[in-house]
């Protein structure tokens, strides 16, 4: 049931993304930490998934949710119990926010390191120290 709080988000996500939140919804059905509040877990989820990055592992993804949505839960039920949330429920951005931008900084250091491969190849290039040639060189 409360996947239809997310249907029109994964309809809207390109292929490699809608296999990577597959993944993750598959794996939140059996996670029983999702079971005492999927209201807050699955509108968490449909306002930040658009603008995540596909790359965690499902699991570090997942850690990182729970352990969000554990440390700001009285932040987003205050919010989704107000009558504001009603008339706007992109008033909820203002904590997912924090969320969204801990998944990329994640992604960004574990891509810095090397430990997250996007597929795209590596560019090496090398260069003669030109300043020390004389250029147009002497016959």
């Amino acid at each position: 049931m409360h996947h239809r709080i997310v249907e029109q988000v994964l309809a809207n996500l390109d292929d490699e993304r809608a296999r990577y939140f597959g993944l993750i919804f598959q794996m939140l059905e059996h996670d029983p930490r999702a079971k005492p509040n999927p209201n807050v877990l699955y509108t968490v989820l449909k306002e930040t998934v658009p603008m995540i990055p596909p790359y965690l592992e499902a699991t570090d993804f997942l850690n990182l949710l729970f352990a969000f949505i554990h440390e700001n839960e009285q932040k987003l039920t205050a919010i989704m119990f107000s009558g504001q949330f009603v008339t706007d429920p992109g008033i909820v951005r203002k904590v997912t926010d924090q969320f969204v931008n801990q998944v990329v900084a994640m992604t960004f250091d574990m891509h810095s390191q090397g430990q997250i491969k996007t597929g795209e190849p590596t560019v090496r290039r090398y260069s003669w120290p030109y300043e020390n040639a004389d250029f147009p060189f002497a016959d």
